[in-house]
Order: structure tokens, then sequence, then C-alpha cells
């Protein structure tokens, strides 16, 4: 007898490639929402096997999640470094010159 419990199937798992553009983060916190309810419900009707297979989803998405986060916070860094340099930059041509330690050259 396979009495399948009130648990909806999980959505569909996004297509991943290397590049972490592809994927929806609304879509992964979604399907995480899901599998949090499913792996709760699972365990209240004591399938452990289901738990474990909505745990394993669950971790999966949420290394996608984190690869995200870590991915815009270096752009995030890199555009900062860019700026900082660009206004150096324009000190520089502008003929007040770099500051250096907190005070212009003298």
């Amino acid at each position: 007898n396979n009495n399948m419990s009130s648990v909806p199937a999980p959505p569909q798992q996004p297509h991943t490639s290397s590049s972490s553009s592809d994927v929806s983060i609304s879509s992964l916190l979604m399907q995480n929402e899901h599998y949090i309810r499913a792996i709760i419900e699972n365990q209240k009707h004591g399938k452990l096997d289901q738990c474990a297979e909505y745990q394993r989803q669950l971790q999966r998405n949420l290394m996608i999640l984190a690869r995200i986060a870590n991915a815009q916070a270096e752009a995030k860094g890199t555009l900062q470094q860019q700026q900082v340099y660009m206004k150096g930059m324009s000190a520089v041509s502008n003929g007040s010159g770099p500051v250096i330690n907190g005070a212009p050259p003298q």
C-alpha cells in the first residue's frame, strides 16, 4: 500500500549551469518554502526517507543561493574598488594629487 501523504510533489528543479544567473532566486526561495513544509509534514508522519530527500534538495538550493550571494558580493566589492580607483585618478588628473595617509602630498 503506497499511501501518499498530503504533501504535494516537489516543484520542478531548475536547470542549473555554471552560471548562477540561469537560476531565479525567487523560484529557489519558493521551492525552499515547499521543501521545509514537506520536511515538517513528512516528519509528522514518520516518513524519514522522504524527509531526507527533501533535505537534500533544500541543501542543494541553499548552496546555489550562497553562490549567487557570494557572486553579488564580489561584484559589489569590485565595483567599489573601481570607484575608489576612479576617484584617485580624477584627483591626480585635476592637479590635487593623491591623498596618502589622509594628507595631500607636500
